[in-house]
């Protein structure tokens, strides 16, 4: 089912986006003439501009490895991707914009590969002097002496082409695929789990860095460096605790100066 939303500015339904992203509303907006009037005032203008490149900063840098981590994933492949980008996108830049995940994956394999060539010949025990080859020593000379061909596909290329893998588990460990497969894809394990182990947002060390900002200012900029790691991790530590947790440290905490009130100064009444 198609779902659509109302423009607070034109008042028009545009389809939503059933993943949740923005970027329906943006393209929308691209076209509304009421968001357009709206940029004129600079109150508004002054708010919606910076919130939009932000928005277009982050997606831009978020996208790609978001795209390559999906195609990674053997279940999805590059059918999450093209599904999603003809929700995202308009139909006639659909193609160009899964070329270029494509592009920048190949690009990151190629690097991959350069760096870990001898991974699949090392993967590969050599055989022992002791046992007899029964193709002959000469004959296996001559076809490790051959080059490879130009027209071998690659890991990458393999790795596509072949059928999505279908799973019914419901937690289903990628990681766990991977390294039951990293004998046929050596290299694209390696970069699959690379890959798998990237945030997938900057929120927690943009934070940690506003939080730096916020404890060495101009008045306290003498602070030493343990000092300065001692009151960034116990003020996250203090915010990571629970309201109900603080409630029971508050109320462990009465109860105790109660009880040290009770035996400093005993009931009248039991004498």
């Amino acid at each position: 089912m198609v779902k659509k939303k109302q423009c607070i500015y034109c008042k028009h339904s545009y389809v939503a986006n059933s993943s949740g992203t923005t970027t329906s509303l943006t393209r929308h907006l691209k076209d509304c003439t009421y968001f357009q009037k709206a940029q004129d005032d600079e109150f508004l203008s002054g708010m919606s501009v910076p919130m939009y490149e932000k928005f277009e900063k982050y997606w831009g840098e978020v996208s790609v490895l978001m795209s390559i981590a999906s195609i990674l994933d053997p279940r999805f492949k590059l059918k999450s991707v093209t599904w999603t980008f003809e929700r995202l996108y308009p139909m006639e830049e659909c193609s160009s914009r899964v070329e270029e995940v494509k592009s920048q994956l190949k690009s990151i394999f190629e690097k991959y590969f350069n760096l870990f060539k001898d991974v699949t010949s090392s993967s590969t025990p050599p055989q022992s002097l002791d046992e007899p080859n029964p193709q002959g020593d000469d004959f296996m000379a001559y076809l490790n002496s051959i080059p490879l061909e130009t027209g071998q596909k690659t890991e990458l290329e393999v790795y596509l082409e072949e059928p999505i893998h279908r799973s019914k588990e419901l937690k289903f460990d990628v990681l766990m695929w991977w390294r039951q497969h990293s004998s046929k894809f050596p290299v694209l394990s390696k970069l699959a789990k690379d890959i798998f182990g990237i945030p997938i947002t900057t929120v927690a060390s943009e934070s940690a860095f506003s939080a730096g900002g916020r404890i060495l200012d101009d008045y306290r900029s003498s602070l030493s460096k343990d000092m300065v790691e001692l009151l960034v991790c116990g003020s996250d530590w203090l915010k990571s605790i629970s309201k109900t947790t603080i409630k029971t440290l508050a109320q462990s905490a009465k109860d105790e100066e109660n009880l040290d009130i009770d035996v400093l100064i005993p009931d009248k009444s039991s004498h």
